[in-house]
């Protein structure tokens, strides 16, 4: 079954990071939790890969080592780092592939947003919030390696967005 309000939030969570990406050929982009890649296949020009469970890609368990060094000018993650148990070696392996200078686009609800969002799941999928290991706010996007250039929320502020430039 179709959840259309699933379906709108993943448009808005796209929205959101769409902001900050430009679609120019020779740029390179990487989602992470990528799931049927609607996101990735949105671009018309930068080169886009998508890596998630549901095509056989665990990022905790495999790392990112199938990508060089410097690779991406961008990576987003859009409503996957608080399923991830250990997000800190996750950061360090995208710190590793991005380009110095590059976009870390991260989406990711507030824990207020949990018993809301079990009112609209039709059933437990891997975007569940029961599966969400851990929450995120303003102050926890200070990852080693990045800045964070922009800070927001959405959708009523129960989602926010976080912008991090690879730094030296």
């Amino acid at each position: 079954m179709v959840n259309p309000i699933l379906n709108l939030t993943r448009a808005i969570r796209s929205y959101q990071a769409k902001k900050f990406i430009k679609d120019i050929q020779g740029r390179y982009l990487l989602d992470i939790g990528c799931a049927k890649g609607h996101f990735v296949e949105s671009f018309k020009h930068i080169e886009t890969y998508g890596v998630d469970l549901s095509n056989g890609f665990d990022v905790e368990k495999e790392g990112l080592k199938g990508f060089k060094d410097h690779s991406f000018d961008y990576i987003t993650m859009l409503a996957v780092i608080e399923h991830l148990r250990n997000h800190k070696a996750v950061l360090k392996e995208c710190r590793r592939i991005i380009k110095p200078g590059g976009l870390l686009i991260i989406t990711t609800p507030f824990k207020k947003a949990d018993k809301y969002s079990r009112l609209y799941e039709f059933n437990k999928n891997d975007e569940s919030v029961d599966n969400h290991i851990r929450h995120f706010t303003k102050n926890d996007f200070n990852f080693k390696g990045f800045k964070l250039m922009h800070y927001s929320t959405f959708e009523f502020g129960f989602n926010q967005l976080a912008v991090n430039k690879a730094v030296k």
